[in-house]
């Protein structure tokens, strides 16, 4: 008889691997209660930004279980213990840390849930049978299909590198920051006298211009439509919102005001930088200008309009100036481009088990639970949203903030089989 998972999550990141860790914690045996498929070779988080001295702007504790259970056995200060590192970081005088420490504990994390999770699987379709289990059938790496059954489905597969003006990444000199590190290496020349474009104006753009200063001899331009890299907005009250409180609260507002209070708190997530980072770019801008006689140039008021790539020929990039009301051109060798990820809705997974998907303006209808609103009323069995339901629960839900709580909530529904009810409203300043 075929083994009935009670769940089955789709996708290996933070989100899922805290739903994995603490499930193990309740009492779930990884590979028999449960497994988390990735379609990835191994487990890694943003390779590709894993930049020398690089941090996180998240403070430590909001990692994938502390906030929930700081007693859990899955915290990142027990993985700073376990590689006897703790007196080390604490000497550092940082809350945040580096990428590669974060990067590190993911794959701790993943070793722990051992066979629970399954690397190179491709989810191709989900269906709903008679019994109201869920079938997933998935690709395995030596090509074969494979068919599994649930009880509950997690969704958790994150964002795609967004390309914008119809680029890809198939050509080798447009690289997206998702890609940055994996793509340079391959390329022999990329350290030397190349000409190259960088596009955004956000953590991940600063973050790869004083990479490109600091370690390479390349000429760099920097399109910003702004007169300059915004600061992120992080006022300690202002924090409140990541709060794991915070989320009833949230759910609770009218559709208006959330729509409201999103659009708000853009200068949180998108578009802007922390200020040590931009503090710390201008110095190494100021140095090279000076000293070093290498072009560095930030467009100021320039948006990339269009972007054409030909074999055996420089890049040519159209721009617009804003302030000045003109078209102008630019030939590269090189695009890194830091446009961010996009999040699809899962309608491609799910049009096997469900006919109709409601919709709140242009995003699925997601219940306190975060299982995707049901219009059949299924008597059981649900799918979660671990992931892109920050229109619907709050702007944290698009950082690491919350995740913690997100899984438990998660978790708590699967186990209980009724959905989570809201917790009473925690009112703060204000």
């Amino acid at each position: 008889m075929q083994n009935v998972y009670e769940f089955i999550a789709i996708g290996a990141g933070p989100a899922n691997l805290s739903l994995g860790a603490q499930a193990v914690e309740r009492g779930y045996q990884p590979g028999k209660d449960f497994i988390i498929l990735e379609k990835d070779a191994e487990i890694s988080w943003h390779p590709g930004m894993l930049l020398p001295g690089s941090r996180l702007d998240t403070h430590f504790a909001k990692d994938l279980v502390t906030l929930v259970n700081p007693m859990s056995r899955f915290t990142f200060l027990n993985f700073l213990v376990k590689h006897k590192r703790l007196e080390d970081f604490l000497n550092c005088g940082h809350s945040t840390p580096y990428r590669r420490d974060f990067d590190e504990y993911l794959r701790w994390v993943a070793n722990a849930i051992g066979n629970g999770i399954q690397t190179d699987t491709c989810v191709s379709e989900i269906e709903r049978d008679e019994s109201g289990l869920y079938l997933v059938r998935y690709l395995t790496s030596d090509g074969s299909y494979k068919e599994v059954l649930a009880r509950d489905i997690v969704l958790g597969v994150g964002g795609r590198p967004k390309y914008p003006l119809g680029l890809s990444g198939d050509d080798a000199r447009i690289i997206h920051s998702a890609d940055f590190l994996t793509k340079i290496a391959k390329l022999e020349d990329f350290t030397e006298d190349n000409s190259i474009l960088v596009v955004g104006a956000g953590q991940s753009a600063a973050e790869l211009v004083k990479y490109l200063i600091n370690t390479t001899k390349n000429n760099i331009d920097v399109a910003i439509s702004d007169f300059g890299f915004g600061i992120k907005e992080g006022t300690a009250f202002m924090n409140e919102s990541y709060n794991g409180e915070f989320i009833d609260r949230f759910f609770d507002m009218p559709s208006e005001t959330r729509k409201w209070f999103v659009n708000q708190r853009k200068n949180m997530n998108y578009g802007v930088v922390d200020e040590t980072i931009i503090n710390g770019l201008y110095n190494d801008y100021y140095y090279d200008k000076h000293f070093e006689r290498r072009s560095v140039s930030f467009l100021q008021f320039c948006r990339a309009a269009k972007i054409e790539t030909r074999k055996n020929q420089p890049i040519n990039v159209h721009f617009f100036n804003h302030e000045l009301g003109r078209n102008f051109e630019n030939q590269y060798d090189y695009v890194v481009l830091a446009t961010g990820y996009e999040f699809s809705e899962p309608s491609r997974l799910l049009r096997n088990v469900y006919t109709n998907l409601t919709f709140e303006g242009d995003s699925l209808r997601i219940e306190r639970d975060y299982s995707i609103h049901d219009e059949h009323g299924f008597s059981s069995g649900r799918v979660y949203m671990n992931g892109n339901v920050s229109k619907s629960h709050g702007p944290a839900q698009d950082v690491l903030s919350v995740i913690a709580h997100r899984s438990r909530d998660i978790l708590h529904s699967i186990m209980s089989d009724v959905k989570v009810e809201p917790r009473e409203t925690v009112k703060t300043f204000g």
